[in-house]
């Protein structure tokens, strides 16, 4: 299923008033579908580390509740490697992905078996890539982030300045 979720409408710096609010970054292969996160399971299902990554993003969501999602990955779909796709606000509800969407959903995404549901979906008008368009030099932000939600030193703050965002008060 190649279904994009409808956009909500908001500009990022209107909805992320600081960068400290970002959890970090995940690699995805395209723009989000679901109002979920997927994440692969970690030892044996039904084991205490089984749900781990989404668990641990589940749990700093109360103080970092945003993540945005990046193009990236072996699997990333046409030219949307390095793209902005979407930024999220995650919650605390974490489990099973088959729990979060439809059985078709679920086959689709069966090697990322656990999930993080998430409140708000929005999409990065134009989906600004890293470099051409954003001023990165690379597309290192996404070093290790196919597997988790990850925070690289100073990126994230560089990622919503190059977004025009500046500091409200």
């Amino acid at each position: 299923m190649d279904d994009v979720l409808p956009a909500l409408s908001a500009r990022f710096c209107d909805v992320v008033s600081t960068p400290a609010s970002v959890m970090g970054v995940k690699a995805v292969f395209g723009p989000l579908s679901s109002h979920m996160i997927c994440f692969g399971g970690r030892g044996e299902r039904g084991s205490s580390a089984y749900y781990a990554v989404a668990k641990g993003a589940a749990k700093k969501a109360a103080e970092k509740p945003y993540a945005i999602f990046i193009g990236g990955g072996s699997g990333v779909r046409g030219d949307l490697g390095g793209r902005v796709l979407n930024f999220a606000r995650v919650s605390a509800l974490f489990g099973d992905t088959a729990t979060f969407v439809s059985d078709a959903e679920a086959a689709r995404l069966a090697q990322w078996p656990v999930a993080v549901a998430l409140h708000d979906v929005w999409s990065f008008e134009g989906a600004p890539h890293l470099i051409s368009d954003l001023g990165f030099s690379d597309r290192k932000i996404l070093a290790g982030a196919q597997d988790g939600i990850i925070r690289p030193e100073g990126k994230v703050e560089a990622l919503w300045e190059a977004h025009g965002c500046r500091p409200r008060g």
